[in-house]
C-alpha cells in the first residue's frame, strides 16, 4: 500500500495546516509534521512543517490509551495548542464512548470541509 506523505487541511477560511507523515504503524503510531501555511493575523507563528506531532495508541484494559505529543512548539503558542489539543481529544473521547459531542464552539462555520 502506498502512503500519501503530505497533507493539507483547513484551519480557518484563509489558513491551512500543512505537514507530512513521517511514520505510520497501523493501530499503534502516527507521526507527522505540523504547521500553518498563510496564518491569519493574530495566529501563532508555527510555520508549515516546523513542528512534529506523535499520536501513540496503547491497549489499556477494555479500551485504548491515546498519547499525543507535540514537539518543537515555540513557547508563545504552546498554551493555546495545549488547549486546542485537549479540547479535540475530549470530543474524540466523547464520540468513542458512543455519545454526541454537540456543536464545536471552536469551529469556524465559514470553513468548508467538503
Amino acid at each position: 500500500m502506498s502512503l500519501q506523505r503530505r497533507f493539507r487541511c483547513y484551519w480557518t477560511i484563509s489558513s491551512f495546516i500543512r505537514g507530512e507523515y513521517v511514520e505510520v504503524i497501523p493501530n499503534r503510531l502516527v507521526v507527522f509534521t505540523w504547521g500553518l501555511e498563510n496564518p491569519s493575523p493574530g495566529m501563532p507563528a508555527v510555520p508549515a512543517g516546523s513542528t512534529q506531532v506523535e499520536i501513540a495508541l496503547e491497549p489499556e484494559g477494555q479500551g485504548t490509551r491515546l498519547r499525543l505529543t507535540h514537539r518543537q512548539l515555540p513557547p508563545q503558542p504552546r498554551e493555546r495548542y495545549e488547549q486546542g489539543w485537549g479540547h479535540y481529544l475530549r470530543r474524540l473521547q466523547t464520540v468513542c464512548e458512543s455519545s454526541e459531542p454537540g456543536p464545536d464552539p471552536y469551529a469556524d462555520l465559514s470553513v468548508r470541509h467538503g
